[in-house]
C-alpha cells in the first residue's frame, strides 16, 4: 500500500501501538517526509521489543492493515496542499474551524 508521509506522520501520532513496537527499515529516523510516498511493504511490520511476551507471535503488526483500520475509524484523509505564502495563515485557520489539522 502506498501511503504519504504526511498521512503516515498522522497515524503515527495518533494510533501507534505503543513504545513496545518498533520499525527495522531505514527509510527515515523519527519522521517520514510529509512530501514522500512511502510503500507500507517497504516499511515493514511494527515488530515488538517489550518485556512480556509478543502478542503479535513473532509475526509484528501489519503496517497497511493498522492505517486501513485507522482510516476506517477516524474517517480522516490527507492532502498535500500549496498555498500562497502570504495565504499560510488564513488556510490554517480555515483548516482548524473544519475541525482539521495541518502537519
Amino acid at each position: 500500500m502506498k501511503i504519504k508521509g504526511g498521512d503516515l506522520k498522522l497515524w503515527m501520532d495518533e494510533d501507534w501501538p505503543g513504545d513496545d513496537f518498533y520499525w527495522d527499515h531505514d527509510l527515515f529516523d523519527d519522521e517520514p517526509d510529509p512530501e514522500l510516498t512511502y510503500d507500507t511493504d517497504d516499511l515493514g511490520p511494527l515488530l515488538y521489543q517489550g518485556h512480556d511476551e509478543d502478542p503479535t507471535g513473532g509475526k509484528g503488526i501489519d503496517l497497511a492493515k493498522q492505517v486501513r483500520r485507522w482510516r476506517k475509524v477516524t474517517g480522516k484523509t490527507v492532502f498535500s496542499v500549496a498555498v500562497p505564502k502570504e495565504k499560510e495563515a488564513e488556510f490554517k485557520a480555515y483548516i482548524k474551524s473544519l475541525g482539521g489539522s495541518t502537519l
